[in-house]
């Protein structure tokens, strides 16, 4: 399969992780937040998750991530930080009531 962009052949991996079996009972709900994969989470108040997680650097490079999950409504926010998680979760939710208000009026 080539991509359809440029003239260098789609690369596919197929990846095996190997993970505490209790894994999914704990981590269901984020298991694939915010559009990565979440090796490990506690968390630590209402919506808001110590974690780390895989993301894709360049090529097929995975990088592990420590940071912070938020839920923000029905999406997963992420960040280095706490305060940025936060920060980026209200940012959604406040966008999210400005539409609501837009629509009702």
């Amino acid at each position: 399969m080539w991509q359809h962009r440029h003239k260098w052949p789609d690369r596919r991996i197929h990846l095996t992780l190997t993970l505490p079996h209790d894994w999914l009972d704990r981590l269901l709900t984020i298991s694939q937040a915010a559009g990565v994969i979440v090796l490990d989470a506690a968390e630590i108040e209402d919506g808001v998750w110590k974690a780390a997680w895989l993301e894709q650097s360049r090529g097929l490079k995975l990088n592990k991530v420590e940071g912070y999950l938020v839920r923000a409504g029905d999406k997963y926010v992420r960040a280095e930080t706490e305060q940025g998680a936060l920060a980026k979760a209200r940012r959604i939710e406040q966008k999210a009531e400005t539409a609501t208000a837009a629509a009702a009026a």
